[in-house]
């Protein structure tokens, strides 16, 4: 619940993420291979984005600075 609400989209995402978790439990090793691939690819997206942020952040904080020399 706690990260539902912390992540946007979360509650559509997380019970998907879960069900895959719970299929790849009672299906066995294909079943897990695709969990751990979902994961690994969610992963790679999600540092991607981190950073991304960080540097529109940086870009910002740096604009921000040359405004204020102004």
């Amino acid at each position: 619940q706690e990260y539902m609400k912390m992540v946007p989209g979360g509650s559509e995402i997380i019970p998907k993420l879960q069900k895959l978790a719970e299929v790849a439990n009672k299906r066995g090793d294909d079943a897990e291979k695709i969990m751990k691939d979902t994961y690994e690819e969610i992963s790679k997206i999600l540092s991607k984005k981190s950073e991304e942020v960080e540097k529109l952040a940086e870009k910002t904080k740096e604009e921000g600075k040359k405004e204020a020399k102004k």
